[in-house]
């Protein structure tokens, strides 16, 4: 292989062998076998993947907006699969305007970026009580993924001692029984 250009990660972009073998790498595959069945029973428009390369989670809808900040993995990707719109774009600074689409996908971008905590969903945090000892915060997170209260907690230099769920979008689950389960929908 010969270096095109001197960001020599482009160059794997270009190498057919190289894209075949990291789309068939078993980590790779359960991210997006676990995205696929996630999105198979969601209500969607038009999703957009952050940071899809020349590798996107989501291939089984057509109306998917792949956007990377590499021109040449986009290229090899449109190549390749011939569906869905393809945006060059860096994920910090999005060209497109609020509520364009119904779900936005990203997988293992959060480290390619120079301030991840940028990335992280908005939260509302108020302190529910307070005493010498300690401090019970009461977290609003729309888009949480697991752990993210935590990390949340971490970077204010704050310890978790015990945390709980109340609530799942409209769903009250404070006075649940460990082991039952509650049924609901909701539009949110």
């Amino acid at each position: 292989m010969t270096s095109s250009s001197d960001n020599r990660f482009q160059d794997f972009f270009e190498d057919e062998q190289y894209v075949a073998l990291k789309n068939y790498l078993y980590n790779y595959l359960l991210r997006k076998r676990a995205v696929e069945k996630v999105m198979k029973n969601e209500k969607k428009d038009v999703v957009l993947e952050v940071g899809s390369g020349i590798s996107p989670v989501l291939t089984s809808w057509d109306q998917v907006v792949y956007s990377d900040l590499s021109f040449s993995a986009l290229r090899t990707l449109m190549r390749l699969q011939g569906k869905g719109h393809y945006v060059v774009a860096d994920g910090m600074n999005l060209p497109f305007k609020a509520n364009t689409f119904s779900h936005t996908i990203s997988s293992e971008v959060l480290e390619h970026m120079e301030d991840d905590r940028k990335a992280l969903p908005h939260a509302k945090v108020s302190v529910n009580s307070s005493t010498p000892e300690g401090s019970r915060l009461r977290f609003a997170i729309k888009g949480a993924h697991p752990g993210l209260a935590a990390h949340l907690c971490s970077l204010a230099g704050l310890d978790v001692v015990a945390m709980r769920r109340t609530r799942l979008a409209r769903i009250v689950l404070s006075d649940l029984p460990p082991g039952q389960w509650r049924y609901g929908c909701c539009s949110c």
